[in-house]
């Protein structure tokens, strides 16, 4: 999982954890991260030139990003959106949510997947 959180007040906090479907679970039932990155290992990057404008909304949504996590178990990912037209609203909340593919490294070895994305603009939460 990772994801970065941003206010004004606070600005970028960036979160990046591993889980697998072995790993203990919590009181709660949810599963225990077997790994967290620190704050400053951890870089999420929008590339250049992957973006989407939706018609309904007229917001402009980043579709790739470059995910570099450092530390004990160093990762160069690449999350592309698996297409562009992932756009919803509910109620005044405005995001883009959905599939997307992931590809890259993680601990030296090559993985590929499937991610879920959810991506709230600005002003729009």
């Amino acid at each position: 999982m990772v994801t970065v959180v941003h206010s004004d007040d606070t600005g970028s906090l960036p979160v990046a954890s591993l889980f697998t479907t072995d790993a203990s679970r919590t009181v709660n039932g949810a599963l225990s991260p077997q790994y967290r990155w620190n704050l400053q290992d951890i870089e999420i990057e929008p590339v250049s030139g992957y973006n989407w404008t939706s018609s309904a909304s007229n917001l402009t949504y980043n579709t790739k990003y470059n995910i570099t996590l450092g530390g004990a178990h160093p990762a160069k990912l690449v999350v592309t959106m698996t297409w562009n037209e992932q756009e919803l609203t509910v109620g005044d909340t405005i995001k883009y949510e959905g599939l997307a593919d992931v590809e890259g490294a993680l601990d030296g070895e090559q993985v590929t997947g499937s991610a879920w994305l959810e991506l709230q603009p600005a002003g729009h939460l």
